[in-house]
């Protein structure tokens, strides 16, 4: 597999993984999401895989920072300030 094909399987691993966690989950998404990660993996060094992971890993927080914001502002026991 290409670089290209690597990191695009990298990134819709990511984008499947954000999806099952977000504010409207699919959860069978993520039974799903590493399939393409693994695929990417496959023949990789050590150091690629690894940087696939955290392509995938950084895909997924991006997608999901607006979820993770809204929950960390609305915690039990948050002070808000005004």
């Amino acid at each position: 597999m290409l670089l290209l094909g690597r990191i695009v399987a990298a990134l819709i691993s990511g984008a499947l993984l954000a999806q099952a966690y977000s504010l409207n989950p699919f959860w069978p998404l993520a039974w799903i999401a590493p399939i393409p990660m693994l695929i990417a993996a496959i023949g990789a060094s050590r150091l690629g895989a690894f940087a696939y992971g955290a392509i995938a890993g950084v895909m997924s927080i991006v997608l999901m920072i607006s979820y993770l914001s809204e929950h960390w502002r609305h915690r039990p026991g948050a002070h808000h300030r005004r």
